[in-house]
């Protein structure tokens, strides 16, 4: 992960601190689609873990897991990140489609990021 090998290093992380989204665990993603399939219950899905976050909520978590100093971690405004693209500053999925179909949803973005976390082999 970018982020944590430059908190490693002790240099400063940006990240928006004002775009909100769901994050995903391509993980769950691919438990919840097989849920789908065997379902036999087709069609459109949003998929993603459940609650929402900032990506510097997301990086601060992420810090906290693998017992890393966040103080590096600097929240800006998405406008001056400097990204390529235009990106949106409220992206969260509601998983009503999943849920009208009996297909359980993805466990908590924050429990997908401690079981990722504890999956990394961390050099220390």
């Amino acid at each position: 992960n970018k982020g944590l090998c430059k908190l490693m290093g002790n240099e400063p992380y940006p990240v928006a601190a004002d775009q909100l989204g769901s994050a995903t665990y391509t993980i769950d993603a691919a438990r919840t689609m097989l849920d789908v399939f065997a379902s036999k219950k087709y069609g459109t899905y949003h998929l993603c873990n459940r609650g929402a976050c900032t990506r510097y909520d997301l990086a601060v978590r992420a810090a906290e897991l693998t017992k890393l100093d966040s103080k590096n971690i600097i929240g800006k405004p998405m406008d001056k990140m400097k990204r390529p693209g235009p990106r949106v500053k409220y992206s969260i999925m509601d998983m009503k489609a999943l849920r009208a179909a009996g297909i359980r949803e993805p466990r908590s973005w924050e429990e997908a990021l401690g079981d990722y976390v504890s999956t990394m082999k961390l050099p220390w």
